[in-house]
């Protein structure tokens, strides 16, 4: 008698468990993620940049192409190539890590008090003054024949950019010329000059009016390779300007 009220108490126990707690493992496994197998996220892993996106810098530097815009003729009629009777390139040392050389008649007399501008000995910079040249700063001299400059004005005149909307590099804030355009009248005076940085990728010159048609950013290199083919290697290939070690 005992025995089977036992068992009926454990049966009503038992039953109770079960309405009162429906799917009680299901529940659990669900706040568990156990029972979302099939409902799972799948996370996909991004797929490695493209091409064009890891040489989207080399792409927008390369924004430079050659166009028929000015005849030779045309081109020899803009400033400074319309008055100069010649056309010189020359190289030489940056005043480094000094000042670059400033061409007064105090600095001059520093130089060497006892000599003229023309036989003073400067160690390194471009000295202009009066219109005269000062060659003993200079490494590399080359006068342009006439193809030579013509190619040199199908640099500055006939290039411009491949796409639109492309913003040329202006270029570091340093400026450390080793190379020069010097520009020579009938008279054999120098009447203005462009000075080219290719480390800080700027150019200046003394008039202010020797410019590029268009400034897109290959420009300077082919005006390097330009120098190297007359010629000049420093400032270009080579470059060993400390004024100890010129």
């Amino acid at each position: 008698m005992k025995l089977l009220k036992l068992v009926l108490i454990t049966a009503i126990f038992l039953q109770s468990a079960a309405i009162a707690y429906p799917a009680s493992n299901k529940i659990i496994y669900r706040n568990l993620g156990i029972d979302t197998i099939k409902h799972k996220r799948k996370h996909k892993i991004p797929p490695p940049p493209t091409s064009s996106a890891r040489y989207s810098k080399e792409v927008a530097y390369n924004d430079c192409m050659f166009v028929k815009r000015y005849s030779v003729a045309e081109r020899l009629k803009q400033y400074p190539f319309s008055k100069a009777a010649k056309i010189m390139i020359v190289s030489y040392p940056f005043w480094y890590p000094d000042e670059p050389i400033n061409l007064t008649d105090d600095t001059i007399k520093k130089v060497n008090k006892h000599l003229k501008f023309l036989d003073s000995i400067f160690p390194a910079g471009l000295n202009i003054r009066n219109g005269e040249l000062n060659y003993s700063s200079l490494k590399e001299v080359k006068y342009l024949n006439q193809r030579q400059i013509n190619s040199l004005t199908n640099i500055m005149y006939n290039t411009t950019y491949k796409r639109k909307n492309i913003i040329a590099d202006m270029g570091a804030s340093c400026f450390n010329p080793r190379n020069a355009f010097i520009f020579l009248d009938k008279n054999g005076k120098v009447f203005d000059y462009l000075e080219v940085c290719f480390e800080c990728e700027r150019m200046e010159s003394l008039s202010g009016r020797i410019w590029f048609k268009t400034g897109c950013n290959q420009q300077l290199d082919y005006l390097k390779k330009f120098l190297i083919k007359t010629g000049i290697r420093y400032g270009t290939i080579e470059r060993r300007d400390y004024l100890f070690n010129k």
